[in-house]
C-alpha cells in the first residue's frame, strides 16, 4: 500500500471528499484527487464480512476504475 501511495499523487494531497459513510455495514469512502488530473477513490470494509456487490452512491464518476488490492479493472 506504500508503493501504491507513492505512485498515485492523489493519495499524497490534502483534496478529500467523504463520500460514504455507513456504521452499520462498516464502510468508509472517501475521494482523493491532484491537482495534475489523479483521482483515486478508497473504500475501507472495516467488518468481518465480504460485501460483495455493495454500492456506494455517491462514486464521484462513471467510467473504468482499477481495484488496485486485486490488481483487476471494475
Amino acid at each position: 500500500m506504500i508503493r501504491l501511495r507513492e505512485k498515485v499523487p492523489a493519495l499524497y494531497t490534502e483534496n478529500i471528499e467523504f463520500i460514504q459513510e455507513n456504521a452499520e455495514a462498516k464502510v468508509l469512502a472517501y475521494y482523493r484527487w491532484s491537482e495534475e488530473g489523479t483521482r483515486a477513490v478508497v473504500v475501507a470494509n472495516f467488518s468481518d464480512t465480504y460485501l460483495s456487490g455493495y454500492c456506494i452512491p455517491k462514486f464521484p464518476a462513471a467510467g473504468t476504475w482499477h481495484e488496485w488490492m486485486h490488481n483487476k479493472i471494475v
